[in-house]
């Protein structure tokens, strides 16, 4: 029996449960596509799940045949010619998949999906109340939320950690797999939108850990003009409950190196509300991936995972101006309250946080 189930809302339509998988072994290859062979196990699973293109989006670790981002475009030498894979499949205990690998749409399928999937996740969280926080989170979420408000040492271990979504991993490897494209200087021009990590994690100008601030919303510009390189950040200021622009500023250039193609961004001076100081800084990083809508970037020895989602000037610029005109969104408390709630006296319905402050 076939199962149908929907997946990432309307963009990848799973075949079979992600416990159960399938065999596949490649019986016949010719320039451009290949012929693989896949059987169902006894639970009657095939273990991928494709997009609304017919790419695979997922694959079972041991269907080692199959690879995300093959575009299957026939089955039983039947072509798909645009339909969706589950209209053409019919039950049987193996199938004969036609599949284009290597394929540009194949890759960029594979940005569409996880870009949809670090979007959920940013809708999830950005939804969250520090108490349904500090409930899905080890430690004292709430208590390391307070500390950092009020200027004090947060312990990592009560910081609520950002995970990436269960199936991002996965094509993140397949992405990364590709790489970055020769001409990956020019195709970096515009403007990236930080998507991962949060930007309150990452805080690339360093303004958001002042105390009662964060940093909401981050961007990269790369231009052939000066300042070629800009790094913006909104930056939160719960006590002021206002949002203010922060930034840097500098150059950028790619060079050839050991993994990949490094990205330096030299920059000259930082700005905060308008006001510059001259502090450089200077960041190296290696760009793992360069596609039409995702960049990926590894800083710190390849250790730190960035992900940024290329977009149009006029939306920022947009963006920009309505979380400048916005409140700060969170709790209205004075710094003398906060210190109470800190020292366990809670507030008129309010809960106890049982932490001393030293």
């Amino acid at each position: 029996m076939i199962l149908w189930t929907l997946a990432l809302g309307a963009v990848v339509t799973r075949l079979a449960p992600a416990r159960h998988a399938a065999r596949a072994t490649c019986i016949r290859a010719s320039a451009s596509e290949i012929e693989i062979s896949v059987e169902r196990t006894p639970a009657g699973a095939l273990g991928i799940s494709v997009d609304e293109d017919n790419v695979v989006a997922t694959v079972a670790d041991d269907q080692p045949a199959l690879r995300l981002g093959d575009k299957i475009l026939a089955v039983a030498g039947e072509r798909l010619d645009g339909r969706p894979l589950a209209q053409v499949l019919q039950p049987a205990e193996s199938y004969t998949f036609t599949v284009l690998r290597g394929a540009a749409d194949g890759a960029a399928s594979l940005e569409r999906v996880l870009a949809r999937l670090l979007a959920e996740s940013e809708s999830a969280r950005d939804s969250l109340t520090p108490g349904e926080a500090a409930a899905t989170a080890p430690g004292d979420f709430e208590a390391a939320q307070l500390r950092a408000r009020l200027g004090m040492d947060v312990d990592e271990a009560d910081a609520a950690p950002a995970e990436l979504p269960e199936a991002a991993p996965a094509l993140i490897d397949s992405l990364e797999e590709a790489g970055a494209p020769a001409e990956a200087a020019s195709t970096l021009l515009g403007f990236w939108k930080l998507c991962w990590p949060p930007p309150a994690a990452a805080d690339l100008t360093g303004y958001g850990a002042a105390p009662f601030c964060s940093v909401v919303a981050s961007w990269t510009r790369f231009a052939e003009k000066d300042p070629t390189a800009q790094v913006v950040e909104i930056v939160a200021n719960e006590n002021l409950n206002a949002h203010t622009l922060a930034a840097l500023k500098g150059e950028w250039s790619v060079a050839a190196a050991d993994g990949g193609a490094r990205l330096v961004q030299d920059f000259s001076r930082r700005e905060y509300g308008g006001q510059p100081t001259v502090e450089p800084m200077l960041c190296e990083s290696v760009l793992s991936f360069v596609g039409e809508s995702l960049l990926l970037v590894r800083a710190g020895d390849a250790e730190e995972l960035r992900i940024f989602e290329r977009c149009d000037g006029g939306a920022v610029q947009a963006e920009i101006g309505r979380l400048l005109e916005a409140p700060v969104k969170g709790e209205k408390l004075t710094r003398w309250e906060l210190a109470d709630k800190m020292r366990g006296r809670g507030g008129e319905g309010g809960p106890e946080v049982q932490t001393a402050i030293p």
